[in-house]
């Protein structure tokens, strides 16, 4: 499930912001949970699979919907991790925040 913008920096607690600063924190936010995505799928595919991914994302435009695809039909059982992998990076970024909020 895909969060919203207004839903996010709900969740972050970041509304106190300017907007262009939300937008900067979302849009870090969204390339660390890409890049934790794609760690964490990797180390879970076999090689041959790996390989497969691999070209995959090298062919992608939207690397998003390049996961999401693959994931849907060469490697199901990881579906679960999808979410997983945003959650953990949401909460953690909400720690950092909470740590440096004055």
């Amino acid at each position: 499930m895909s969060l919203r913008f207004d839903q996010l920096v709900e969740q972050l607690d970041i509304g106190t912001l300017p907007q262009y600063a939300q937008g900067q924190i979302i849009e870090q936010l969204g390339e660390t949970i890409l890049q934790a995505t794609i760690v964490t799928i990797s180390e879970r595919l076999s090689p041959k699979q790996f390989n497969r991914f691999e070209r995959a994302m090298d062919a992608a435009e939207d690397p998003v919907a390049a996961i999401e695809m693959f994931v849907a039909t060469q490697a199901p059982e990881l579906t679960p991790l999808l979410e997983q992998v945003r959650e953990d990076e949401i909460k953690k970024l909400r720690q950092a925040i909470r740590n440096i909020k004055v």
